[in-house]
């Protein structure tokens, strides 16, 4: 199966220059989780609490010659409050800035 999907990409990638090929992935952050495992003893009492949902989603793409787009970082908050409290300028940061309510891709985020 894996050389069969080898020819075929050769193919598909047929009359396309090498910087016009691109790869690119999402992952998504939970910057507040804490570890699954932990190195308390099974049978001792733990606190037990939720798992935080907060999220942030990357997109990192770069071209087949090697070329690395500006990554792209997706938040809850149009302009978290410590972009305002540090006088943080979105343009200004390593990474483009964009806001979505569940801090998730999707197809309009994408486009843009």
């Amino acid at each position: 199966m894996v050389n069969d999907w080898k020819a075929r990409i050769v193919k598909l990638c047929e009359g396309y220059e090498d910087k016009n090929i691109f790869n690119c992935d999402e992952t998504g952050l939970y910057f507040k989780g804490l570890p699954n495992k932990s190195l308390v003893n099974p049978n001792e009492d733990r606190k037990g609490s939720k798992r935080s949902k907060e999220r942030i989603t990357l997109l990192l793409c770069c071209s087949a010659n090697g070329e690395k787009l500006k990554p792209l970082l997706i938040a809850k908050s149009e302009t978290p409050r410590i972009f305002k409290k540090e006088k943080i300028i979105k343009g200004n940061l390593p990474v483009i800035y964009m806001n979505n309510p569940k801090a998730w891709m999707n197809s309009q985020l994408f486009n843009e």
